[in-house]
């Protein structure tokens, strides 16, 4: 496919061939990376994150490629979608780093290689995360018969849980103890480790870099000046306008939830306070009131 959008006479086709090639590639990188997330045999998420690891490493092998990004530009649009589609691929060549010299350009192709493999080692250590948590008779209250049927038990009764989503959210949203989904609670939104907060801090690194080689001060700056929004700060100010609108709101729901809490448990309003992990307890408690 490369050498063939290589060939000059393919110019005139060549916004029509590459799309294509990247709706090819699609049909085949979708299911794999849903099946390298979510299959439940190791072997095959394996297998699924390899294939990934290779089409990236394609990826900055393609966008790195000068006779194709000189066939790009040479390119006359005939549309405004093929003028778009064009602009497209030009940034993405020069994301790459097709026009720096070529130690820059082995440097470059090394960070997105790290970047893909250090994002699905995070991924994995959330999803393969095999911590379980124990939970006792008295801390399962509220939880429907049918989903303790379908748990783990000991002989004494208590549950195991682990961190799947079907585990997870049916307990937080049910169980009557605070104190349970307190300690479930933090151990899910701790369950990547110290070794996930390793490789945050390298992601981050690997991302300056690659805005400093392209001549950027900051990765933010890198990453926008492509989209509509231009510069990193047109995103800070609509974010701090959307806070000001929804902050209100917010303010609002977490005060009505802590009416239903305060009620619940025979504890004063003043004396309330809503916590992350009553958020999906109470919520379901006001659906329940509101519906049923």
């Amino acid at each position: 496919g490369i050498k063939r959008l290589e060939d000059p006479s393919q110019t005139p086709q060549l916004l029509d061939s590459w799309d294509d090639m990247a709706i090819m590639l699609e049909d085949v990188l979708g299911p794999v990376s849903l099946l390298s997330n979510a299959h439940p045999d190791a072997a095959v998420r394996e297998a699924g994150e390899k294939c990934i690891s290779q089409a990236s490493a394609l990826d900055a092998e393609i966008y790195q490629n000068e006779i194709l990004y000189q066939r790009v530009l040479s390119v006359s649009a005939s549309t405004p979608a093929a003028k778009r589609f064009q602009t497209q691929l030009i940034r993405g060549f020069q994301d790459s780093g097709v026009a720096l010299p070529q130690d820059k350009r082995e440097r470059i192709k090394a960070i997105l290689q790290q970047l893909t493999d250090l994002s699905q080692t995070f991924s994995r250590n959330l999803r393969d995360n095999k911590t379980r948590l124990t939970f006792s008779r008295a801390e399962q209250k509220g939880l429907s018969a049918t989903y303790l049927a379908a748990q783990k038990k000991d002989t004494k009764g208590n549950i195991s849980l682990g961190f799947s989503y079907p585990e997870y959210l049916p307990f937080m949203s049910s169980a009557e103890d605070e104190n349970a989904r307190r300690r479930y609670y933090k151990a899910f939104q701790s369950r990547g480790g110290e070794a996930n907060l390793q490789l945050l801090d390298q992601i981050t690194a690997l991302r300056k870099e690659l805005a400093d080689i392209n001549g950027y001060p900051s990765y933010a700056a890198f990453i926008t000046r492509k989209n509509m929004v231009g510069k990193p700060e047109v995103v800070l100010d609509f974010l701090a306008g959307v806070r000001s609108v929804v902050q209100e709101i917010e303010l609002k729901d977490l005060a009505q939830l802590a009416q239903v809490k305060a009620i619940h448990t025979k504890t004063p309003l003043a004396n309330t306070v809503m916590r992350a992990w009553d958020k999906d307890f109470y919520s379901e408690k006001l659906r329940q009131q509101q519906f049923q």
